[in-house]
């Protein structure tokens, strides 16, 4: 049975293709129309999802190239800054070399000074350089200056651009360390508490560090080092009078105790140790002990003077080197002495014993050792001291012999070790006053009623014939004194004997009267004449010199006293004060006044429990050189620190012997002359102490040492960050450091080290050091300074090529996407864009289907009434 095909079948199927051909022919007409094969989702879904993929790949590699360019913006500027420091460096390296040489002048010194600070302000604006809006060495802090006013805002944060997918790289440079400095080799104790992350130096000298932990703990309570001495053997190649190996230049280590236990000591202060006789046989030394002892408990140090005690040179570890007993130290002159004073082997090896045939020490040999409480402490750390006749220290009892500080608060009353604060002072000689060339006259301390004392700064010496000879120990000076009632008459035979102390340099006066009175007058007699032996109606017979040095020459003096004007005019004369019962000095010789200039760290626990710094400046201070035993030698004042957290008046005071004075034919300070004093608090049991020990290698390749000593109340290192700042000397330059080292402890633990490290300066404070050793005119500190200059170019090298590798692999990475880019949009061109000849001829060849549809339509499909009816 066959299907009837009807006309409107016929039209139907026509009309349906017709529509179709005029779809197909819209589709290309729009693409003509646009250019594009997908005008719609339906025109090819697979090939939308590829042109979506496409364009999603090239607005990323678009976002990669605009981070590229940013970046190589950012370091083609910080290696434009690289470069300019580079140029600096060399300048600066010329400077250097140009000072080292002997042919500079102090103006020549000046001007390459100052030419060399103007580099470092210069330096400190290359750090503070800006590409566009942001400054290129403040880490990712970018919207703030990096260096502003001495400190350093920047942070060490690395910026990275993304490159790739998932792929990231630096931009910037972390040059932090480089400008402004470094801890090198920093090594942290993890017992001790401190945050390794959070330990901060600044502006320290270059040297290595080392920072102490430890409990104040009433236990432990003596300890003993060999703080000085003076070897005259040749043989002794280690430099020390107590020592393990005498090949090893190691000092042994020694302590102090008792004979019960070897582990404790009640005494504080020091010994001198003079060797007498040498037994190499028995690797034995004798010895004279002398120094200032103090017992714990008890108020004031006592001088001691032993003689013939035995020390075992060969001792073993943990025995006793030598011993002296309750009973010496008593009859010695420590009233009061309960326990025997032990010295002890705690080196953890034998001493090293003395060779036989070649000794390692001679009668005369010194050493001096200082023992110690956990109380309240002070010494002399460093000193700069260019004067040569000065041995090395800055306070002084004589030459070669450091004096025994004390530090305590102004109550007015006895000095004590009783001070509340801790800290460093920097004490600089401003000047000295002019010579007095007279001898210095005071009156010893216990003359009373029965008898008197006067004591003289320099030996006295006789004249006869044009030859000057020392007086003799024992000499009896009666007849150069008379002695005077108060309304003038003369009282013969009063003075039975003023005998001449020469090693003391003192008078000792002896009375035959019982009744000595108020007003009675000891005074020099100018009618005695030397020579003859007998009183004279001349005055000014009676003459007693001293020497000076002038040059290499001998020059003696007469003896005057000198008045308040220093006018060698008054007699010398001693006054019976009834009223307190003790005679009086009227001599008004002005000693030499030494003018300092004083910078200080202090720093102490507040009443709120919270650990408070001050920084100090005190100008123009006046200091007595020969200041007592037990008197200041100079004072902070409460007002002078001006907080409120500070209540109490801080003292230096004499805690030994009367201070030396000044030679006016050699002095022993001059301007410029520096010291660091470092102290600590009065300590009780569980205060913490922070211990900084500092060294560094000297143009002459020696050690030098320093230490900073801080004494807190209990629980001041407890989950804080303490800034512990302090001064530091070079020894050769004489230039002064203020530094500081930052540390955040978490729970206080002691530990020894718990810190060290390292100190590598940066740009800015190379520069200032070089800038002030050559204005100076320290030649050979100025050439070391080349090295370090060296070494900064070198490192300058490494920040120079890293950047270049940065910048060679953004190129290289920037090449790569751009031919990227290339190939997607090729990709994205084939997918999306019509090719228009083809388009075309396809629209015409659907529009000749279309015509010839409708042609063969036409001709085909004869239309019926019936149709025309329908």
């Amino acid at each position: 049975m066959m299907m009837r095909v009807t006309n409107k079948m016929l039209v139907n199927e026509l009309n349906r293709n017709l529509t179709n051909n005029m779809l197909r022919m819209d589709k290309f007409q729009r693409q003509l129309s646009t250019t594009r094969k997908i005008n719609t989702p339906s025109d090819d879904p697979a090939g939308l999802v590829k042109s979506l993929r496409l364009r999603t790949n090239l607005i990323e590699g678009e976002q990669y190239l605009t981070n590229i360019n940013e970046s190589l913006g950012f370091l083609d500027t910080t290696d434009a800054a690289f470069g300019n420091i580079n140029e600096i460096l060399h300048e600066a390296r010329e400077m250097a070399v140009k000072a080292s040489t002997d042919s500079n002048v102090k103006p020549d010194f000046a001007a390459m000074a100052k030419k060399i600070r103007e580099m470092n302000e210069q330096l400190k604006m290359i750090a503070n350089s800006t590409y566009g809006s942001k400054y290129i060495f403040a880490g990712s802090n970018v919207t703030e200056t990096p260096y502003e006013n001495g400190n350093w805002r920047g942070n060490s944060e690395a910026m990275e651009t993304e490159i790739g997918v998932g792929v990231k790289i630096p931009f910037n440079i972390d040059a932090r360390e480089f400008f402004v400095g470094r801890l090198d080799e920093l090594q942290v104790d993890p017992a001790s508490g401190i945050n390794a992350e959070k330990v901060v130096g600044k502006n320290l000298q270059e040297g290595n560090y080392k920072v102490n932990y430890s409990l104040v703990s009433n236990a432990a309570r003596g300890t003993a080092r060999e703080s000085g001495n003076m070897l005259t053997a040749d043989n002794n190649t280690g430099m020390f009078f107590f020592y393990d190996n005498a090949g090893t230049p190691a000092n042994a280590s020694i302590a102090i105790g008792t004979a019960a236990g070897l582990t404790a000591s009640v005494y504080s202060g020091f010994l001198n140790i003079k060797v007498t006789t040498v037994d190499e046989a028995t690797d034995t030394l004798t010895v004279d002990i002398s120094g200032r002892i103090a017992i714990e408990g008890e108020t004031g140090y006592q001088d001691i003077n032993i003689a013939g005690v035995s020390l075992n040179m060969a001792a073993a570890n943990g025995d006793a080197i030598g011993s002296i007993s309750a009973a010496q130290l008593q009859a010695g002159g420590l009233a009061g002495a309960s326990e025997d004073l032990v010295l002890w082997n705690n080196s953890g090896a034998p001493l090293a014993g003395i060779t036989d045939g070649a000794p390692e020490f001679a009668a005369g040999d010194k050493s001096q050792i200082s023992l110690s409480l956990e109380s309240s402490s002070v010494q002399e750390s460093q000193s700069y001291l260019s004067a040569v006749p000065n041995a090395g220290s800055f306070f002084y009892e004589g030459m070669g012999t450091a004096a025994t500080l004390g530090v305590g608060v102004d109550n007015g009353l006895t000095m004590a070790n009783n001070s509340p604060y801790s800290g460093s002072i920097l004490v600089e000689a401003a000047e000295v006053a002019p010579d007095n060339t007279q001898v210095a006259v005071s009156l010893k301390g216990g003359s009373v009623k029965g008898s008197a004392s006067l004591v003289l700064d320099k030996p006295l010496y006789l004249e006869s014939g044009g030859t000057y000879t020392a007086i003799a120990d024992g000499f009896d000076l009666t007849n150069y004194f008379t002695y005077q009632r108060e309304d003038g008459t003369t009282v013969s035979g009063a003075i039975s004997s003023a005998t001449y102390n020469a090693a003391t340099r003192e008078i000792d006066f002896q009375f035959n009267i019982e009744d000595v009175q108020g007003g009675d007058i000891i005074k020099w007699n100018n009618d005695w004449d030397a020579v003859t032996g007998t009183t004279v109606s001349s005055s000014g017979q009676s003459k007693l010199y001293y020497q000076q040095i002038k040059g290499s020459i001998p020059v003696y003096e007469e003896f005057k006293r000198v008045d308040e004007d220093g006018q060698a005019t008054a007699p010398l004369e001693m006054r019976f004060d009834n009223s307190v019962s003790s005679w009086k000095h009227n001599d008004n010789y002005l000693p030499q006044q030494l003018t300092v200039n004083i910078k200080a760290h202090l720093y102490t626990n507040g009443s709120d429990g919270k650990l408070h710094h001050k920084y100090v400046e005190l100008d123009n201070v006046v200091i007595d050189p020969e200041t007592a035993r037990g008197q200041k030698i100079f004072k902070i004042s409460a007002k002078d620190i001006n907080n409120t957290n500070f209540t109490e008046d801080l003292v230096i005071w004499n805690n030994g012997a009367p201070l030396g004075g000044i030679d006016p034919d050699s002095p022993q300070l001059k301007a410029g002359d520096k010291t660091v004093i470092s102290f600590s608090a009065q300590g009780r049991a569980g205060a913490q102490n922070a211990n900084i020990d500092f060294s560094y290698t000297s143009a002459k390749g020696e050690k030098v040492n320093g230490s900073s000593s801080f004494r807190f109340d209990v629980k001041t290192f407890d989950y804080e960050t303490t800034e512990l700042k302090f001064f530091t000397l070079n020894e050769e330059t004489g230039l002064a450091y203020s530094g500081e080292i930052a540390l955040e402890t978490g729970v206080f633990a002691a530990s020894d080290p718990a810190v060290s490290f390292s100190w590598r300066d940066g740009l800015f404070g190379y520069m200032d050091d070089l800038a002030r050793k050559i204005e100076a005119g320290k030649v050979s500190e100025t050439s070391l300074q080349i090295g370090g200059d060296d070494r900064r170019m070198e490192e300058l090298l490494l920040y120079r090529s890293t950047v270049g590798a940065r910048v060679n692999r953004l190129e290289l990475q920037q090449s790569r996407l751009e031919s990227i880019q290339e190939t997607f949009t090729s990709l994205l061109s084939k997918t999306e864009d019509a090719d228009m000849a083809e388009v075309i001829m396809q629209l015409q060849l659907q529009e000749n289907v279309y015509r010839a549809s409708l042609a063969a339509g036409a001709r085909i499909i004869q239309p019926s009434l019936l149709d025309f009816l329908r």
